[in-house]
C-alpha cells in the first residue's frame, strides 16, 4: 500500500508542479497534506525529481532521484554525485515502477545524502549505464534545508525537528 501512495504523490509532484497544499522554499516544495507521507522535493527543467519522503507513522525519512530509466527493483547501483561542495560515490537502490515506465531510485546512505544536499547550492548524478554511457541528473538546492527541516518537523513523531532516518537498504516503505 505505501509504494501505491509514494507513486501517486511522486506522481503528482513530477506532473503538476506546486501544488495547493505545497509550501515553497526557494526551488523546493514540501507538502504534510497525505497522512502517510509527507515529501520535500524539487524539480529539474527536464522533469527529473529529487525528493525526500518522510513516514510520519514509522518516524523515518529516505532521499529518492529519479532519472527516468528502469531498473531491476530492489537491485543496488552504484552513482556518482557531484557538488559546488564536493564528490562522492553513492549507492541507489532500485525501488517499485512508476506510472511513466521507470524506477524511482532510493539513495542507501541517507546520512551521506542528507550531509550532501544541506551544504551544496547544486546538486547532479551521474548513473552508469549499458556500455560506455552514463545517465545525469543536476538539481538546484536553493531553498532546500528549509523544505526539509519544515516537513522533517512535522515528520518526527516525538515533535523533534528531526524524525528518525533509515538507510533505503534497511527500509521497506518502498
Amino acid at each position: 500500500m505505501r509504494t501505491i501512495i509514494v507513486m501517486l504523490v511522486l506522481g503528482l509532484v513530477m506532473s503538476s508542479g506546486a501544488r495547493a497544499g505545497d509550501f515553497t522554499s526557494g526551488d523546493w516544495n514540501w507538502n504534510i497534506d497525505d497522512p502517510e507521507m509527507f515529501y520535500a522535493a524539487t524539480e529539474n527543467s527536464a522533469g527529473q525529481v529529487l525528493i525526500q519522503f518522510c513516514d510520519p507513522a514509522e518516524g523515518h525519512c529516505v532521499y529518492a532521484v529519479g532519472f527516468d530509466t528502469t531498473c531491476d527493483q530492489g537491485d543496488s547501483y552504484p552513482a556518482l554525485v557531484n557538488s559546488d561542495t564536493g564528490t562522492a560515490s553513492i549507492a541507489l537502490k532500485c525501488g517499485g515502477p512508476l506510472k511513466d515506465g521507470g524506477n524511482l531510485m532510493l539513495v542507501e546512505d541517507f546520512d551521506q545524502m542528507d550531509g550532501l544536499v544541506r551544504e551544496a547550492k547544486r546538486i547532479g548524478f551521474a548513473l552508469p549505464m549499458q556500455g560506455d554511457e552514463f545517465k545525469a541528473v543536476r538539481f538546484s538546492l536553493k531553498g532546500a534545508v528549509s523544505a526539509l527541516d519544515a516537513m522533517r518537523k512535522f515528520a518526527a513523531k516525538d515533535g523533534s525537528k528531526t524524525p528518525d532516518v533509515r538507510n533505503a537498504k534497511d527500509s521497506e516503505v518502498f
